[in-house]
This record gives structure tokens, C-alpha cells and sequence, in this order.
């Protein structure tokens, strides 16, 4: 199912009390994520990206502003895996059905849908440990997926992988964004990551982090990343950040 109404970031900002003074993290962001849309938020490290992530999560509270129409139904992906050493694969990705109103075989379904879905087939009774990065954040988005969100979170989900592994995801996240027609939203350093991949690049600027542009990217799918045109966008979104 994806998400029916557009959701709308109303002017969110964010400050945390650092030492009896205010550290503004976020100020006045506003932008729209429209059903079945792939937006990617890019900027300098530091910008607040991964803060403003988990406030569309309901991690943490925005200190100014509000989101209209956010489901409730969401997944994330987080950039250090995030998961349970101590469960298996499979347990892993359960984790969050245990906690809904499913019954054994409910969940057995689920978890052997998204371990097809997304190539653990054979990883199932392995522990984290045992695991490569690429397969551990292979785990998280199985994970988030099983739940069944409305919108799926990615924060910097690839950062920690070598470029290989980071390509093969890439391509996996695509093609589950247009199997499902979920909305995604994905936190990225990589400018040629986010023209790869979004249907919409919102560039923030940093400390603290505004909306500098929004841009719609209007390169047909599948995308050529070797293209003229891709690298003319790549080059307009760095020259902003």
C-alpha cells in the first residue's frame, strides 16, 4: 500500500539546549512528498539530514512546526544496520511483526516474502556477525519491508558499503520502490546517488539546515548515469551545496 496523500513538512525547525543555549539544528523546512514519490535529501555533513529523517519517523519532536498527513505505517533503514546481534536473520526481519496483531503463520509468510524479495534466501538461521555489510543492510530493509509501510526511511542506507555492494543495493532499492510504489524518502551525501535514484532532490544547505532548492528531476527511467545530461544535474545540484 502506499501512502494516499501527499505529506507535507510544514516549517519544520529543530534546536537542542547545548549548555543553557539553543543549537539550531533545522530551521523553517518545508517541502512535499507526493504518493509513490522517491525523494532523496542531499547536503554537507552536518546539515541535519538524518535529524529531520527522524522527525518525519516520529523518533524525535520538531521544536517548531508540523507534518500533515504522515502515516503511521513506516519503515526505516538505518546507516549502522541497527540490528539484533543476538537474533538470527530471520528473527531480525519478525522483529517488528511479533509486536502486530499476526499470528505464526502470518509472520512466517511475511518474513519468507521479504527474504525472497530481497536475496537472504539461505541466510536465514545466520546471526549478524556472520554477515557481510551488504547482507546486514540487506536484513534492515527486509525488516522495514515486513511491517509493510506506507513510507520506507532510508538514512545514508549504502555509506558504509564499498561501491560494488553499494551499486547492487542501488539497483535492489529501485527495484523495490517500483514493485511496491511506496514512498520513499532517503537521506545521501552522494549527489550522483540521488539523481540516480529520485523522482525529487531536495538540497540543504547546513548549520542550520534550510531547504536551499528543490528539484524535480525529469531524466527518464531506467537512468543512464554515464549520460550528458546526468552529469549536467549532478554538477547543477553540487554547485549549490
Amino acid at each position: 500500500m502506499n501512502s494516499k496523500k501527499p505529506i507535507q513538512l510544514l516549517r519544520i525547525s529543530k534546536w537542542f539546549d547545548e549548555k543553557g543555549e539553543k543549537l539550531r539544528v533545522l530551521e523553517d523546512v518545508s517541502f512535499t512528498v507526493h504518493p509513490g514519490e522517491f525523494v532523496c535529501i542531499v547536503g554537507s555533513s552536518g546539515g541535519g539530514k538524518s535529524t529531520l529523517l527522524r522527525i518525519l519517523a516520529g523518533i524525535i519532536e520538531p521544536s517548531e512546526g508540523r507534518i500533515i498527513n504522515m502515516p503511521t505505517e513506516l519503515g526505516f533503514v538505518f546507516q549502522n544496520f541497527a540490528l539484533f546481534p543476538w537474533l538470527t536473520v530471520h528473527e531480525n526481519i519478525a522483529f517488528g511483526l511479533t509486536m502486530a496483531d499476526l499470528d505464526k503463520k502470518q509472520i512466517e509468510t511475511r518474513v519468507r516474502e521479504e527474504v525472497k524479495r530481497i536475496g537472504l534466501q539461505g541466510f536465514e538461521r545466520s546471526h549478524p556477525k556472520e554477515l557481510s555489510g551488504g547482507m546486514k543492510q540487506r536484513v534492515g530493509i527486509a525488516r522495514a519491508l515486513a511491517i509493510q509501510p506506507q513510507v520506507l526511511l532510508l538514512d545514508e542506507p549504502l555509506s558504509a558499503l564499498d561501491e560494488i555492494t553499494a551499486k547492487n543495493l542501488r539497483t535492489d532499492i529501485l527495484f523495490i520502490w517500483q514493485q511496491t510504489h511506496k514512498s520513499i524518502v532517503m537521506v545521501t551525501h552522494l549527489v550522483e546517488e540521488a539523481v540516480q535514484l529520485a523522482d525529487t532532490i531536495v538540497v540543504m544547505s547546513s548549520r542550520p539546515g534550510r531547504v536551499h532548492k528543490i528539484i524535480k528531476n525529469t531524466l527518464p527511467r531506467p537512468r543512464n548515469t554515464r549520460t550528458k545530461e546526468f552529469f549536467k544535474l549532478v554538477d547543477e545540484i553540487e554547485e549549490q551545496l
